[in-house]
């Protein structure tokens, strides 16, 4: 990461920032069908256990957002969280909205367990033929949580973008009230500043409060 430029892969199953009680959105075609037993212990052994400490996670940065406090930033957690088990696999992003912001939020690791748990039970559960599926989480709803397989058209993109070397981020969906389920988003490049450059030498993505500053 310079301070010339930042660039940014978005590599997601777009999805709904509504606030409030925030609901699963499955998707087999693009998240394919994690394994419920394998997303369980994936989940248990992977996200970790910490003492209910509030935390800022976001990008990397080396600047302090206004709104976050000095403990939140002591504890911050740099993202994207990316772990895998054979049959299912988790993703923690942040998310670019509509505008060309990239967003940060405050969570806890456990209120962050709980949230893939639910994710699991509402799209994959113990069925037949479970779901992958994307949950809009964190304090402010501003980070997405996916959980999707090995092998699906999700992970693909992943790695591939992984292998290049970029950074990849969730993308808000522009049409949030179509439906439960979500369609495919091509990866696309963009920096920072070349989004929005009436901004001029500021390294702020926008100056919206809940949005990262990248230098």
């Amino acid at each position: 990461m310079t301070k010339s430029g930042f660039w940014t892969i978005v590599t997601s199953i777009l999805l709904s920032t509504v606030h409030g009680y925030n609901r699963p959105r499955c998707d087999s075609d693009g998240y394919g069908q994690p394994q419920p037993d394998f997303c369980h212990q994936l989940i248990i052994n992977e996200i970790p256990i910490d003492n209910r400490l509030t935390r800022l996670f976001s990008l990397r940065t080396s600047i302090k957002p206004e709104d976050i406090t000095k403990a939140q930033w002591s504890q911050r957690v740099e993202l994207p969280f990316l772990r895998k088990n054979d049959g299912c696999e988790v993703a923690l992003l942040a998310v670019r909205f509509l505008n060309g912001s990239i967003s940060y939020d405050t969570s806890t690791w456990e209120e962050i367990r709980d949230d893939a748990q639910r994710l699991k039970r509402f799209c994959g559960g113990f069925t037949v033929a479970p779901l992958g599926g994307n949950l809009v989480v964190g304090h402010h709803s501003r980070l997405a949580l996916i959980l999707y397989a090995p092998g699906s058209v999700y992970d693909g993109m992943v790695e591939a973008d992984l292998a290049a070397g970029t950074v990849i981020v969730a993308e808000e969906d522009p049409k949030p009230n179509l439906g439960a389920t979500a369609g495919i988003a091509k990866p696309s490049s963009l920096s920072c500043r070349r989004a929005l450059p009436a901004l001029g030498n500021s390294t702020f993505c926008n100056t919206t409060e809940g949005t990262i500053d990248l230098s």
